[in-house]
């Protein structure tokens, strides 16, 4: 009988498949090619940069995102197209999104840190859920905001739709609520993302090269 019963589990065991863990909120294409090659010097605005990331991240988780953020600058504008597949919601909440840069942004980019031997060919996004100080006062604009303190997409405040398979931004006129694919401009404040150890492989050691956290996006008119 337990020769009887071991065969069956074996064969059983044989025919799982193990499914990995995924869900609306799982990014699948790689992540963005952002990483950079150097270390990149300070310039006019890092000081009051850091001065806001420290007063958004002075609250009681320890392991508050912010926290983790090198900056470089206080607000930059590039442009370029959403690599399709790239929206996700991230655990924390906050809502991020691979850029294509154009090339007239990629020249900006390289003059704003410092001329490296390497300049990406895309930065990541990423949109805060909110950040505010221990006083309850906003110190970037967020994604869930009251609306005074949203995040901007086309000079309106944002309204995002995490609730399906995709994230849609009900701002976009038409049926395609959907990011991916279209041309847009992003100002926001320009960092190096460095990421806990355990995640560091994502784009080297010397971290990501981000746009965090946005202020504002605007459509722009395809090429």
């Amino acid at each position: 009988m337990t020769l009887i019963l071991r065969r069956f589990f074996a064969a059983v065991s044989s025919l799982m498949v193990v499914m990995p863990y995924t869900n609306a909120r799982a990014q699948s294409r790689p992540w963005c090619d952002s990483g950079v090659s150097q270390s990149i010097p300070d310039t006019e605005t890092t000081a009051e940069l850091k001065r806001k990331l420290a007063a958004a991240s002075n609250v009681a988780e320890e392991d508050h995102p912010l926290k983790r953020l090198q900056p470089i600058s206080l607000s930059i504008v590039l442009s370029g197209t959403v690599q399709p597949y790239s929206v996700v919601e991230e655990r924390d909440e906050d809502i991020t999104f691979c850029l294509q840069l154009d090339d007239e942004s990629r020249k900006k980019l390289q003059e704003e840190i410092g001329n490296p031997s390497r300049v990406p060919t895309e930065i990541h996004v990423e949109m805060v859920a909110y950040a505010r100080d221990r006083a309850g006062n906003t110190v970037f604009r967020g994604w869930q905001k009251r609306e005074e303190d949203r995040v901007l997409f086309n000079d309106s405040p944002v309204v995002v739709d995490t609730g399906g398979r995709s994230i849609q931004f009900k701002n976009l006129a038409g049926a395609d609520k959907h990011l991916d694919g279209k041309r847009i401009e992003v100002t926001g404040s320009l960092v190096v993302d460095r990421h806990w150890e355990s995640r560091q492989p994502r784009c080297g050691f010397l971290g990501c090269l981000e746009i965090h956290p946005v202020a504002s996006i605007k459509m722009i008119a395809p090429k």
